[in-house]
């Protein structure tokens, strides 16, 4: 991932469809915590496999929150009969740009 830009996570979890969850996506870096729910986090189950596809969009702000290094990404999730899981954790990297602060179309 690279700091400010406006990337889309793609996440495959096998053996959770997550049909009837409430689902986290948490990016972590030091103390900066950055976590997306609801309408922010795509879900396509597959439910013939039992796997599903996560996906999860963030803002140039919230990637130019991020330092350059390593980041940790985990999806948590709770079921309507209360079974809460956690994923395991996930290392990606945060690549560093030349040109900081958010860009806009039409400067």
């Amino acid at each position: 991932m690279r700091r400010g830009t406006t990337p889309t996570i793609i996440i495959n979890v096998t053996g959770e469809t997550f049909v009837g969850s409430r689902v986290f996506v948490t990016i972590a870096q030091g103390k900066l915590l950055i976590t997306k729910t609801g309408a922010q986090v795509g879900i396509t189950p597959d439910i013939d496999h039992n796997n599903s596809v996560v996906t999860v969009s963030l803002t140039q702000e919230e990637t130019l929150s991020l330092e350059k290094g390593e980041a940790r990404i985990q999806i948590r999730w709770i079921t309507t009969n209360g079974r809460a899981a956690a994923s395991p954790i996930k290392t990606v990297n945060i690549a560093p740009i030349l040109m900081d602060g958010v860009i806009t179309y039409g400067d």
